[in-house]
């Protein structure tokens, strides 16, 4: 896959696992779209059905951007608010903690939370790829130093407030991104499902969170599963990510999931 950088270019990396680096944003991504964000563009078009996973090792992972032996704390975001109304989401899972928290972003830009996949406390994808920054051609992923760091443009939010229940206890955001997710066999996480039977995987966690528990709207549940086989897939372009009050990030819908009632 082409990548276009600002600056240096790193080696390629396999497909490794992310650990906590699986973001959806991150934000994100990587998980994206934290409660921070209050701006909103026009309601895109319907998302379109997952599609099956690609070749992952086409695809570009975050660990690229660590050096050798570096650990990530989190999967950092930064937020910039675009003239078009959208908000593109830069990562990096390269800074510190404690550089993140220093880090004094000027108008129109804002921290998102630092997002875990979950671990041992409720689990996440095990591989997550970016195939490509939203809206760049031939799956290039754009890099671009800001503020001193290194941040790869992982997502675009194009709305928020959307709405998810009528009793408004979720919060929903329309995020662009070709986010790949794998998840192993064995791995047991938490799916919220909604009235109507869409599935929401966990994708990413407040790596802050001092709870796991957040109340729900009638007629949704949360329910753990246990993969039987691995499972990967394409997550919808533009995805709904449905934060639950401790910034848990469920992100789908998803199809080709058994759940057991």
């Amino acid at each position: 896959m082409n990548r276009h950088r600002t600056s240096t270019e790193s080696g390629d990396a396999g497909r490794r696992r992310i650990g906590l680096v699986v973001v959806g944003l991150a934000l994100v991504v990587a998980g994206c779209g934290g409660s921070d964000v209050t701006s909103s563009a026009e309601t895109p078009e319907e998302p379109s059905p997952a599609a099956p996973a690609t070749d992952g090792a086409k695809c570009w992972s975050p660990l690229e951007m660590l050096e050798p032996g570096q650990v990530s704390e989190a999967g950092f975001e930064i937020i910039e608010r675009r003239d078009d109304g959208t908000l593109t989401v830069w990562m990096s899972p390269a800074i510190t903690l404690e550089e993140f928290d220093a880090l004094e972003l000027p108008a129109g830009w804002s921290k998102n939370q630092p997002r875990g996949d979950g671990g041992e406390d409720g689990g996440g994808p095990d591989e997550g790829v970016f195939c490509g920054s939203p809206g760049s051609t031939d799956g290039e992923m754009v890099i671009a130093e800001h503020f001193g760091h290194e941040w790869a443009h992982v997502a675009t939010i194009v709305e928020v407030g959307v709405p998810v229940d009528a009793e408004g206890v979720l919060l929903g955001t329309r995020v662009a991104k070709e986010h790949e997710i794998t998840y192993f066999a064995g791995t047991t996480i938490p799916l919220l499902i909604s009235p109507e039977g869409d599935i929401y995987p966990l994708v990413s966690r407040d790596a802050r969170r001092t709870t796991d528990e957040s109340p729900l709207p009638t007629g949704w549940q949360v329910v753990e599963h246990t993969f039987a086989e691995d499972y990967s897939t394409r997550l919808p372009n533009p995805i709904l990510n449905i934060r639950v009050e401790n910034q848990d990030s469920y992100q789908g819908p998803v199809t080709g999931l058994e759940i057991e009632s």
